[in-house]
């Protein structure tokens, strides 16, 4: 396999070799270092996917490292090789592996007559028997690791594809080790890259170059461009005014990111009514907004972004989301990714949908052991179905978290934070009446019906202290006479309820 191009040193330092190869070619004689990022699936994805459909098909050079000495001696001849390259002269060099040579076209400078500008053509030989072996030393992989792993070996496709690369030769194992992972930090991290918002600026606001059908359909691009494109513009500021300082020089980043995210997540749709559903939903998010002077203060494009997802997701959660970004003070995250924020926040509702808030009298002898009854049924179903998010079972009576409060407001905090109220009617107790009818009011009031409480009678209990009144007795309930049999029927409702089974 021969490899060719124009041989000269960068910068007058590192020596290398500049030209273009078949991709498979560069994939074979080639490996990943340690100091190489893992390969991620998506982005190895998206390559493929712009290789196969992009029209704006342009690789930046994959950089290789090769180590062309082994030994003291061979690093004497190294630099022997940089004298007779600057003084125009030929060579060839066998190192380890591989061959490298290089000739020179030289042609009169435009400055100086009497003086020569010399063209350096280099060619790197590597014995085919060795690559299609495994006795090859590997060339290591600096930059381009995930551009090259598209690459099946199996399969013929990429492989022919040409693909500009450049070789940087270092004198040892040492050398190359270490500056190799110097020129790695310093391609991806020193480069000043150019803001999202300034290059977003050239694509979206150019209908010239980019219409809207490329915008759908290129895989560089895609549907959150086009929708931000429509968006951009379309939003007014006066109308918004809380969400502004977030919004303000980052509106064409925040449109492009947020409207794939929530594509991804199925929040909405590739149609032209998702542009209509986030107008509202930015309205709607700014008006709660308005309800916390430290939000409208806030810049952070991802809690913005959540607080989206929330309005848009069909159970309307935005309300408990705010009061909990308000309460942990999430609101001071200067930055932070929407997935992350949301991500919490999910697992934070997973665990309270499955607490069962249980409302009975206290220092009665049956409802305690109906209490006992409650736990070591959901106990039983935690480890049965081995369950990651467990049941979870409270009373306000046995609740402590360190701080003094009044018990009534904790009471109705319970209740609202849980995903489940069973309601002890053994007793006709008033207080357990108060807090059902607080839950059925709540439920009315964010229209969720009256599927989340079950109520539950003993009905050995005395007929006189045991009267369910009227607004309860047309209700369904868990009636018992033996608590095991209780027991057997609390199980087949969780289960139900929480759609275990």
């Amino acid at each position: 396999m021969k490899l060719r191009g124009v041989l000269d040193t960068s910068l007058g330092n590192f020596l290398c070799l500049r030209g273009y190869a078949k991709m498979g070619d560069l994939f074979r004689i080639s490996e990943a270092k340690e100091y190489q990022r893992g390969l991620n699936k998506k982005h190895k994805e998206d390559i493929a996917r712009f290789v196969d459909k992009g029209e704006f098909h342009f690789y930046p050079e994959v950089i290789l490292g090769a180590t062309l000495a082994t030994n003291p001696a061979e690093i004497l001849r190294f630099n022997e090789i940089i004298n007779r390259l600057d003084g125009g002269k030929k060579f060839k060099v066998i190192f380890g592996q591989m061959t490298l040579q290089c000739f020179f076209s030289r042609s009169k400078s435009s400055e100086e007559g009497r003086v020569y500008d010399y063209l350096r053509r280099g060619v790197l030989t590597v014995n085919n028997r060795l690559i299609n072996s495994d006795k090859l030393i590997k060339l290591s992989r600096i930059d381009g690791h995930h551009r090259l792993s598209i690459i099946d070996p199996k399969v013929r496709k990429y492989k022919d594809i040409n693909t500009p690369f450049c070789i940087v030769f270092f004198r040892s194992e040492e050398e190359a080790e270490k500056f190799g992972a110097a020129l790695f930090h310093n391609i991806n991290h020193k480069a000043l890259p150019l803001p999202m918002e300034d290059s977003l600026r050239l694509i979206l606001e150019n209908i010239e170059l980019f219409p809207d059908d490329k915008l759908k359909r290129d895989p560089s691009f895609g549907w959150p461009y086009y929708l931000a494109r429509k968006l951009l513009g379309k939003i007014d500021y006066d109308m918004v005014p809380n969400v502004k300082k977030t919004l303000e020089n980052q509106e064409r980043s925040f449109l492009v990111m947020k409207l794939g995210w929530l594509i991804k997540e199925k929040i909405l749709g590739e149609n032209e009514n998702a542009i209509q559903r986030f107008k509202q939903a930015l309205a709607e998010v700014n008006t709660l907004y308005g309800s916390y002077p430290v939000l409208v203060e806030n810049k952070n494009i991802g809690l913005l972004g959540a607080f989206i997802y929330y309005q848009l997701w069909p159970e309307r959660l935005v309300k408990s989301f705010a009061q909990w970004v308000i309460d942990n003070h999430i609101y001071t995250i200067e930055k932070s990714s929407a997935k992350d924020i949301v991500d919490v926040f999910n697992s934070i509702i997973s665990s309270r949908n499955r607490t069962i808030f249980v409302s009975l009298p206290v220092d009665e002898k049956e409802t305690e052991n109906h209490y006992k009854i409650i736990e070591r049924v959901a106990k039983e179903i935690n480890n049965d179905l081995r369950l990651k998010v467990k049941i979870k079972v409270d009373r306000v009576d046995w609740f402590v978290d360190g701080t003094s409060y009044e018990i009534n407001n904790k009471i109705l905090e319970m209740i609202s934070n849980c995903g489940l109220l069973i309601g002890d009617l053994t007793y006709c107790n008033p207080n357990v009446y108060h807090e059902v009818g607080f839950l059925m009011g709540k439920s009315r009031a964010l229209d969720e019906g009256f599927g989340n409480f079950i109520l539950i009678l003993n009905e050995t209990v005395k007929k006189k202290d045991n009267v369910v009144g009227f607004n309860l007795k047309g209700i369904k309930q868990i009636k018992f006479v033996q608590t095991e049999k209780f027991a057997d029927e609390l199980k087949k409702h969780l289960i139900k309820f929480f759609k275990l089974k």
